[in-house]
């Protein structure tokens, strides 16, 4: 079994534009085997399968066998699967009723996240002028200085951890301003009586943003190994 990661080109709110990029790479011959906020998992298709797929939300079916039911409510199904199952809601109205549930993104966690972001970078940053002013008042060489401080520590080191921190931060920004947008956007629809799609002009923005998320959830955990590499 061959498995595939692929960057999602729209956001989980675009149900059809979502449906539509799975389904594309069902055709192609992979199905989605784990959904996550801005990348999928697939696995090469038996011959002759083609799966096709829906969403529901909010999802309070247990069934087993369908596909996923994420931690935020949201399910995906085998069409066929789900074909059963009752919509209590359409899909603007329901995701705008528990938005900061389906986005995961609670004003208090926001604020605990970005504070605790911003503070790690605002700390490196005093750091590393302090260690810059000191090696200027002790006629030391800066490395010299963090090599005092820190055995392990590098110039190379402190800048990697601050750039990851700046990255991190970056990436934060653009996700919630991307789900700002497909709020604004899922209440217009709603308003009108339309399906919610993710706007065309936005497609290059939100895809680099999913890239951006993608990379984050593997770097994050490379920070707090450098830390700890840097207080050992």
């Amino acid at each position: 079994m061959t498995c595939k990661l692929k960057i999602h080109p729209c956001d989980l709110q675009d149900k059809d534009g979502f449906l539509r990029f799975l389904h594309e790479n069902a055709v192609n011959g992979l199905n989605v085997v784990w959904v996550f906020k801005s990348f999928s998992i697939f696995k090469t298709a038996k011959a002759g399968e083609t799966a096709r797929y829906t969403m529901l939300f909010p999802c309070i079916s247990d069934r087993k066998g369908n596909l996923c039911i994420m931690g935020n409510g949201l399910g995906i199904f085998n069409a066929k699967a789900a074909a059963s199952e009752a919509k209590t809601d359409e899909w603007e109205t329901a995701l705008l009723q528990h938005y900061p549930a389906f986005t995961g993104r609670t004003r208090r966690l926001t604020l605990r996240w970005s504070l605790t972001l911003c503070l790690l970078l605002i700390l490196c940053i005093l750091f590393a002028r302090s260690v810059y002013e000191l090696s200027h008042a002790m006629a030391m060489s800066a490395s010299e200085i963090l090599r005092l401080l820190f055995p392990h520590a590098s110039r190379g080191l402190i800048f990697s951890i601050i750039g990851l921190l700046c990255f991190s931060l970056f990436s934060c920004f653009l996700e919630y301003r991307a789900d700002q947008m497909h709020k604004a956007g899922l209440s217009q629809a709603a308003a009108c009586g339309v399906a919610y799609r993710q706007p065309p002009s936005r497609d290059n923005m939100i895809y680099a943003k999913n890239l951006l998320c993608t990379l984050r959830a593997f770097l994050v955990p490379a920070i707090y190994l450098l830390l700890l590499y840097l207080l050992a």
